[in-house]
């Protein structure tokens, strides 16, 4: 099918349930790219603003796709307790305009009795 150009539809749903990777946990991220083609980048920040994994960063296949995070950094390390954000960059190739959502992740643990 030929390429439509269109960043109507780009949005970002995560569920807001705090997930405990050291569990084997991961959290379901599900994105709409606004189009086939469309340059996705996914990225983890922690709150202070610093990169903590790029999860996703390529040509969208399918208009709109899941993809789980594990709760690890870029060095396969588990990431602190906390919240992070996830950030979702869709960059249309024809006119260069993008589209920017943003999204919070909590990482918890297990209380202990």
């Amino acid at each position: 099918p030929s390429y439509q150009p269109s960043l109507e539809g780009v949005a970002l749903d995560i569920p807001p349930n705090p997930f405990v990777p050291d569990r084997g946990e991961k959290i379901q991220i599900r994105y709409n790219a606004g189009a086939v083609n469309n340059q996705i980048t996914i990225r983890i920040f922690d709150l202070g603003g610093r990169l903590v994994t790029v999860l996703l960063d390529e040509q969208a296949q399918l208009l709109v796709n899941t993809l789980d995070w594990n709760g690890k950094n870029q060095y396969y390390d588990f990431v602190p307790l906390g919240t992070y954000l996830c950030h979702l960059e869709v960059l249309e190739p024809v006119s260069g305009k993008k589209r920017v959502k943003t999204a919070p992740i909590v990482v918890g643990t297990i209380l202990k009795k």
